[in-house]
Order: C-alpha cells, then structure tokens, then sequence
C-alpha cells in the first residue's frame, strides 16, 4: 500500500508487548506497518488506524496520534465498519 508517497507493507504476527508498529527506517525502500495477531474487533481497527496515522503524519506527537486514532475508530466502529480479514488486496 502507499501512504505519504511511500510504499509499506501490513503483516500480522506476533508481538511481544505491542499492538502495533510501523517501521520508517529512512535507507530502507519499503516500510513495514506490524499489527499483532491478537488484537481484535475495535482495537484492531485503532490499532490500524494508529499505525497508518503514524505513516502518514511523521510530525504528530503521539498524543496526537493518540487521539486521532482512538477518535476515527470509535466513530467508525459506531457506523457499523467491522473487519472480516487483513489480506493482501490492494
């Protein structure tokens, strides 16, 4: 996927003490977005949503991405949005 003009890829897997991470190394051509396997329902979509949000907005505090996140996932969430699969469609 591209976010901000950089291509990263999403992967689910296992992480030690982290719902999420998204890796922005400045000499590496694709990024990497990790979501852990075991967050579900609403806090998987925040989950993303944190993530991406870091992707896209480098300058924010995480205070902010915080917010943001929490904010648009609740609102999502209440619009009835629910996820079936996190594969690989563009």
């Amino acid at each position: 996927m591209k976010i901000n003009g950089k291509y990263w890829t999403l992967t689910t897997a296992p992480l030690k003490g982290l719902d999420g991470l998204a890796e922005n190394q400045p000499k590496t051509p694709r990024k990497h977005i990790w979501i852990s396997h075991t967050v579900k329902g609403l806090d998987l979509l925040d989950t993303i949503i944190h993530e991406v949000t870091h992707c896209q907005c480098e300058l924010w505090s995480e205070d902010a991405v915080l917010q943001f996140s929490s904010d648009l996932a609740k609102i999502l969430w209440d619009l009835g949005y629910r996820s079936t699969d996190l594969g690989d469609e563009d």
